[in-house]
């Protein structure tokens, strides 16, 4: 039996690209650079957790920069 997805240019595949852009089309379509960093939280029954940096243009070094300040920061980073 052969499965197939939904088709290309239905509703569906329209809703996952949708969902999939959601958090991320304006960073994408802007060219600013973007980090995201996982941060560890103390309860087990919470999902992983992260926080999204963004930069003006050209701004990698400040934002690597950031992202290990926000890193070494957190009393929960092992």
């Amino acid at each position: 039996m052969l499965l197939t997805g939904p088709r290309i240019g239905s509703s569906a595949v329209l809703e996952v690209r949708v969902l999939a852009l959601q958090n991320t089309s304006a960073v994408n379509f802007g060219g600013n650079p973007a980090l995201a960093i996982p941060i560890p939280v103390e309860h087990a029954s919470v999902p992983v957790t992260s926080l999204q940096l963004v930069g003006p243009l050209w701004s990698e070094a400040e934002l690597r920069n950031a992202g290990r300040l926000v890193e070494v920061s957190n009393p929960l980073r092992k």
